[in-house]
């Protein structure tokens, strides 16, 4: 399928980026400069059961105000005074209904400050502007607008280069009912190639813009998302038809190094995670990026994968091996940049053990915001890792709604990560960068949506809690996650396992949407200092229980049996 978008030049408005969009983005310096947290804020995550009077006085020995509070995983951001973050962090953590405390850390979006230049207009000149989504259609065409030389057609691609969007499209051109959530800096309801798409438009954060898309960026993975397709204007959407959720997660920051910057805060992030899954929609994307794993980003992660999300993150753009968050979370879609040859960006970060696909990410043709280019119906090309996530979340929305309501997000994800290419289109090795390789639909699509097939299983993680029942008492909880033999989350694992040392007796539980499931022991006396869990056996229709192949990554466990101590 060939979708046209043919458009005299002087429509485009302005050309964001176009100096630094054939380079890549500005690798940013985690450790420096950019705020690394909100300042005088704490996010405090309870022990499960802690009693809404036991927050109050944890809260209340500490001098804090509440400010947010997620109630789907029993935790609140609360005000604690600039430069008092430390000594709050210390005071919560002595509390026994205190499961963890941490920073609301920051993670920058990059904008490049290039100026309002508007494209050079030359009377009969024209701009095929779906030829310049080489990541959507490569057949080796020249594309982008170098500003500097004032050269149409500068860059000249590699066939089938692209995720096979074209022909994708002709399998499925997927459903409104598929929402995309874009947390990010707002979106441009309004843009022509955008209008009638979005369902919702929230604020999270502290923009003192409301939604506004002051920024562009969130316009920008918008677009490259869901823009309205095949209507004779503007660009194509990887997902055609899916709808749109704009959840503001951003807001705007002026950085004297760095110039205008989004930062976006991992509580607001979770928050908009969990209302995403309670709003029911399909895919999550979030093209933001640190290097501070967050509990509270976790948790929710973990409750939108439990409840059907698929989440898709960008890797960020340091270069490098280093995981960051969202992206590195179990239940997330890590997603690298690729450029119009199928080699890694110059700034993808990569890692085959935790990036799990990588797209099209680099010099990028999508929407941009009317606030931030100051005329509507703006265009532009970027270059991130924020650019190659929506790629992903679009192409989700498609298989997602091909596979149709049967379909859970854990068969969504294996699609995408098996249909992947493996070989670039210069014979490059994507094994070597990611985990699956580079995204392409077509494939996606023609997979029957089955998460199953592996040939083994295997626990991917133990993790132990002790919560006080009441005086004397306590109980001990056991997380079991189940991996497969390519370390995808497994549904529908049946885990037998027993209790020993302080505690006896055997137990099983089955695994959920999250690939995990929670087995309790309670009523343990007070004079019970530690008990034991131990798995012996995984029961699963397509796999074998590979007990040497059982692992802990936080390093709590042995991977099959777990020591638990009394609060």
């Amino acid at each position: 399928m060939r979708v046209w978008g043919l458009f005299p030049v002087f429509f485009l408005g302005l050309v964001w980026g176009m100096a630094q969009a054939a380079q890549g983005p500005t690798i940013i310096d985690h450790s420096q400069r950019l705020p690394a947290f909100v300042p005088g804020q704490v996010v405090v995550g309870f022990a499960p059961g802690a009693a809404t009077v036991a927050r109050a006085q944890a809260h209340e020995q500490v001098g804090a105000q509440v400010v947010r509070t997620m109630d789907a995983i029993a935790a609140q951001v609360v005000s604690v005074g600039v430069n008092a973050e430390t000594r709050a962090l210390a005071a919560y953590r002595q509390n026994p209904n205190v499961r963890y405390a941490e920073l609301n850390y920051l993670r920058p979006v990059i904008i490049p400050d290039e100026g309002s230049e508007p494209w050079p207009y030359q009377p009969g000149t024209t701009l095929d502007f779906f030829n310049e989504q080489w990541g959507l259609h490569n057949d080796g065409q020249a594309f982008f607008y170098d500003q500097v030389t004032g050269e149409l057609g500068a860059i000249e691609g590699s066939v089938d280069a692209d995720i096979d969007a074209t022909e994708a499209w002709d399998i499925n051109t997927g459903s409104p009912a598929e929402v995309i959530a874009i947390l990010d800096t707002g979106i441009d309801c309004d843009h022509p190639d955008l209008a009638g798409k979005c369902v919702e438009e929230t604020n999270f954060g502290p923009s003192e813009y409301g939604t506004t898309d002051i920024l562009g960026h969130g316009t920008h993975v918008a677009g490259i998302a869901a823009a309205i397709t095949n209507n004779d204007h503007g660009v194509a959407g990887v997902g055609w038809s899916s709808g749109l959720a704009s959840l503001k997660v951003c807001y705007e920051y002026q950085d004297p190094l760095y110039g205008v910057v989004g930062l976006c805060d991992s509580a607001a992030s979770a928050q908009a995670m969990i209302h995403a899954a309670d709003m029911g929609y399909a895919v999550v994307n979030m093209s933001y990026a640190g290097p501070s794993g967050s509990a509270a980003e976790a948790d929710a992660a973990q409750y939108a994968w439990a409840n059907g999300v698929v989440l898709v993150a960008a890797a960020a753009n340091d270069y490098a091996p280093t995981r960051m968050y969202p992206a590195a979370f179990d239940e997330v879609i890590a997603v690298a940049a690729t450029d119009w040859h199928d080699n890694l960006a110059s700034f993808s970060n990569f890692g085959s053990d935790w990036v799990s696909l990588a797209a099209p990410g680099h010099t990028v043709f999508s929407t941009v915001s009317e606030e931030y280019c100051g005329q509507i119906d703006c265009y532009a090309w970027l270059s991130g890792t924020s650019m190659a996530s929506p790629v992903v979340a679009g192409a989700a929305a498609l298989v997602r709604a091909h596979h149709g309501p049967a379909a859970t997000n854990a068969d969504v994800r294996a699609s995408l990560e098996t249909g992947a290419d493996k070989t670039g289109a210069l014979g490059q090795d994507f094994l070597a960068w990611t985990g699956n390789g580079r995204l392409n639909v077509r494939r996606a699509l023609a997979d029957d949506g089955s998460a199953s097939g592996t040939s083994s299983v295997h626990i991917g993680d133990l993790d132990g809690t002790a919560t006080t029942d009441r005086p004397g008492r306590w109980t001990a909880e056991v997380t079991v996650t189940v991996h497969d033999d390519t370390a995808q989350l497994l549904t529908g694992a049946a885990v037998s396992g027993a209790w020993s040392d302080g505690a006896s007796g055997n137990v099983s539980c089955t695994t959920g949407f999250s690939g995990t499931c929670l087995l309790s022991k309670g009523n343990l006396k007070q004079g019970t200092k530690s008990v034991t869990f131990t798995v012996t056996n995984i029961a699963y229709d397509d796999g074998t229980y590979d007990s040497a192949a059982n692992e802990d990554p936080d390093g709590d466990s042995d991977g099959t049996a777990i020591t638990i101590n009394a609060p």
